[in-house]
């Protein structure tokens, strides 16, 4: 058996082993697709970030390759999604804050949370999780976690933010 390392030095295998993921990869775009977002690009994102866990990945961690790269692989589609959609990584209460301006003073932070509380709860909550706003480390959840978090699933998260945000656009 051919180790993961050896198909990195390998042009050939490495072609086989790439072709090989595709039906997973496609499977793991095809749950951050979102309107607006190719599942091309996805799909080439994370054929990126497959190659970046290979590369990095040590079989010696314990760790069978796929729950590596899956981990790896999901945050850069996360990402990869963000910045497609023109949001980039940039949180989104900064964002906020550009379009509706803080002249007056108010803090960006303070803006965000004003907008959020136009919304419905759910709403709120969505979008606070989804873009790490007023949480402690600032870091983004996905929508797999905010739907397993709230009883719902993937499809219903991605409806309530859209929502959301058309909302956001409106009043700023």
């Amino acid at each position: 058996m051919v180790s993961l390392n050896e198909i990195c030095g390998d042009a050939r295998a490495l072609n086989k082993f790439v072709s090989a993921q595709q039906d997973w990869i496609r499977d793991v775009a095809k749950k951050y697709g979102v309107r607006g977002v190719y599942d091309d690009d996805l799909v080439q994102e994370g054929n990126i970030m497959l190659l970046e866990a290979l590369k990095s990945y040590d079989e010696g961690i314990g760790t069978d390759f796929r729950t590596y790269a899956s981990k790896l692989v999901k945050r850069r589609l996360a990402k990869a999604v963000r910045e497609l959609r023109g949001i980039s990584a940039k949180r989104i209460d900064d964002r906020i804050a550009e379009t509706v301006g803080t002249s007056d003073g108010r803090d960006e932070n303070d803006v965000a949370y004003e907008l959020c509380s136009l919304l419905p709860d759910r709403q709120t909550q969505i979008v606070q999780m989804r873009y790490g706003i007023g949480s402690g480390d600032g870091e983004p959840t996905t929508m797999e976690e905010i739907a397993k978090k709230m009883g719902v699933s993937v499809r219903t998260v991605n409806r309530q933010l859209h929502s959301a945000l058309e909302t956001l656009r409106e009043h700023g």
